[in-house]
C-alpha cells in the first residue's frame, strides 16, 4: 500500500490486537492468582496425606516382606496397614495393646505386628532373647525416641536423642547428679516431703483419696528440690498447676502429636490437641520460672554458697550451658522439663501400685508393716522384694522399649532384617509364664 497509509493502518489495526493480548493476559492471571491464592492451599495438605500414604504403604510392605520368618499373629496384614478399629492415635499403648501382646507372646513367643514407620514391630519377650538385644542392639531408633519432646519448643533433649556423641556428652555431664551418694547428700528434703504428706493423710483420715494425685504431687517436689533446689509445693497446691499439666504433656496425645503433627491434625479431636497445648504452655512457663528464680540465687552467691549447690543437676545444667556455645536457654529447659516429666510419673505410679498391691495382700502387708518396726533403718528387704514385685506387674512403662536393627543380624537364632524395629515389650516380658511359671499374674513378693 501507499506509504502514507501503512503508519495509519497499522495502527488501526495494531490497537485490537493489544485490547485481545491484554484481556487474554488478564484472564490468565486471575486464573493463576485464583490457583496460587485459593486452590493450592486446599490442594496442597490432600496432596501431603496422599503423598504420606503411599510412602507408608511401601515402608510396610517392604518391611513385611523382610520379616516374612517372624510368626504374624491372625488378621496382622490389616493391621499392617492401619486397618484398625482404634484411630490412629490411640493405637500407641493402653491395656488392650498391653493384654494383646501378652496374649500373642504366650501362643508365638516372637512374633510381629503393625507399627507406625518403619512399618512393622518384632516384638520379643522370652527373658534370654530379651537379654541377647539388650546386649547386641545399642542404638535407640529415633523414629520412637523421636516423640520424646516435652518442653524447650520441640528441641531435643537427652531422651530424644539418637545414640551419638551427643547424646554421650550429655550423659557424662548429668550423670552424676543422680549417683546414690549424691541422692543421700540431700535426702533429709525428701523425708521433709514424705513427712508433708503424711500430715496430708492424717489430717483426712476417713476420707476416700486419690493417691496417684498425691503421689504425684509427692514426686514433683521431691525432683524439684533435689534437682532444680526449688520448693515447688505441688503438695500444697502452690506449683501453679504444673503437676495436671505434665500428665497432659507426656501423654501418648502429645507424643502423636510430636511423632506425625499432620496425621494428628486431621483425625484427633480438637479439644485433645488443645487440652495437650495448654499444658505444654502451662509447663513451659513453670519450668522456665524455676530456670530464672535459681540462676538469680547462682549468680547472687558467694563462693562457698556456690560450691554447695555445684553437685545439683541445675548446676550442672547450668555449666554445659556456658561451656557449649551451641546449648541455649532453650536446651536446658527442655532438659529440664524432660527430667521432671519422666521422674515424678515413673515414681508416682510404682508408689501407688505399690500401694495397692500391698492393699490387696493383707498377708504381706502385715510383714511390710512389721519390718518397718523392727528392723534397722533402712534394712528393708522385704520392703524392696514388695516394691519391685509391684513394678513387675504394673511397669511404669508397659510399652517397654525399642532398638533399631542397624544390619542384619541372628540373636539366639532369631534373624532379624536391617531396618527392623524390635520392641521389649515389658508388660509381657514381666508376666509371660516361660519367665515366672504358671503365677506369673500373681503378687509373690517372696519370688
Amino acid at each position: 500500500p501507499p506509504a502514507g497509509l501503512s503508519r495509519p493502518l497499522h495502527r488501526l489495526l495494531r490497537a485490537p490486537v493489544r485490547a485481545s493480548l491484554a484481556r487474554v493476559c488478564a484472564g490468565r492471571l486471575a486464573v493463576m492468582s485464583l490457583f496460587l491464592f485459593v486452590a493450592l492451599p486446599a490442594i496442597l495438605p490432600v496432596l501431603g496425606v496422599v503423598a504420606w500414604l503411599l510412602y507408608d504403604v511401601t515402608v510396610r510392605l517392604v518391611a513385611w516382606h523382610r520379616s516374612r520368618h517372624i510368626t504374624a499373629p491372625p488378621g496382622a496384614w490389616c493391621a499392617h496397614l492401619g486397618i484398625s478399629s482404634l484411630p490412629p492415635h490411640q493405637q500407641l499403648t493402653g491395656e488392650k495393646r498391653h493384654l494383646g501382646r501378652l496374649y500373642h507372646a504366650e501362643r508365638y513367643g516372637v512374633f510381629r505386628q503393625s507399627n507406625l514407620p518403619p512399618g512393622v514391630a518384632i516384638v520379643v519377650t522370652h527373658a534370654e532373647l530379651v537379654h541377647a538385644v539388650f546386649k547386641a542392639l545399642p542404638d535407640k531408633p529415633r523414629v520412637v525416641y523421636d516423640r520424646l519432646r516435652f518442653m524447650g519448643e520441640g528441641v531435643h533433649n537427652i531422651f530424644s536423642l539418637p545414640t551419638n556423641d551427643e547424646w554421650k556428652r550429655r550423659r557424662r555431664a548429668f550423670q552424676h547428679s543422680f549417683n546414690k551418694n549424691e541422692v543421700r547428700k540431700r535426702h533429709s528434703l525428701v523425708e521433709q516431703h514424705v513427712a508433708e504428706l503424711s500430715h496430708i493423710l492424717r489430717s483426712r483420715d476417713g476420707e476416700v483419696l486419690d493417691l496417684d494425685e498425691l503421689f504425684s504431687a509427692l514426686t514433683v517436689d521431691v525432683i524439684t528440690h533435689l534437682g532444680f533446689d526449688t520448693d515447688l509445693g505441688a503438695l500444697r497446691g502452690e506449683d501453679c498447676g504444673l503437676t495436671k499439666a505434665l500428665q497432659h504433656a507426656i501423654s501418648y496425645d502429645a507424643m502423636f502429636m510430636n511423632y506425625s503433627p499432620l496425621i494428628a491434625a486431621l483425625v484427633m479431636p480438637n479439644e485433645r490437641k488443645q487440652r495437650v497445648l495448654r499444658a505444654r504452655k502451662v509447663g513451659s512457663a513453670a519450668v522456665s520460672r524455676i530456670y530464672d528464680e535459681f540462676l538469680a540465687r547462682y549468680d547472687a552467691a558467694d563462693a562457698s554458697a556456690k560450691a554447695a549447690m555445684d553437685d545439683l543437676l541445675m548446676s550442672r545444667l547450668l555449666r554445659f550451658q556456658r561451656e557449649n556455645a551451641g546449648v541455649t536457654r532453650q536446651h536446658v529447659l527442655a532438659e529440664m522439663g524432660t527430667f521432671i516429666a519422666a521422674g515424678y510419673d515413673t515414681t508416682a505410679h510404682s508408689l501407688y501400685w505399690t500401694v495397692y498391691c500391698l492393699a490387696r495382700t493383707p498377708e504381706a502387708l502385715r510383714r511390710v508393716v512389721q519390718e518397718l518396726e523392727t528392723a534397722a533403718d533402712g534394712e528393708w528387704p522385704f520392703l524392696d522384694a514388695c516394691i519391685k514385685e509391684a513394678m513387675r506387674l504394673y511397669p511404669t512403662a508397659g510399652g517397654g522399649v525399642a532398638k533399631y536393627v542397624d544390619q542384619d543380624i541372628e540373636l539366639n537364632g532369631l534373624k532379624l532384617p536391617k531396618g527392623a524395629l524390635v520392641t521389649v515389650s515389658a508388660y509381657a516380658v514381666h508376666r509371660l509364664k516361660h519367665n515366672w511359671g504358671e503365677d506369673a499374674n500373681e503378687f509373690k513378693p517372696e519370688r
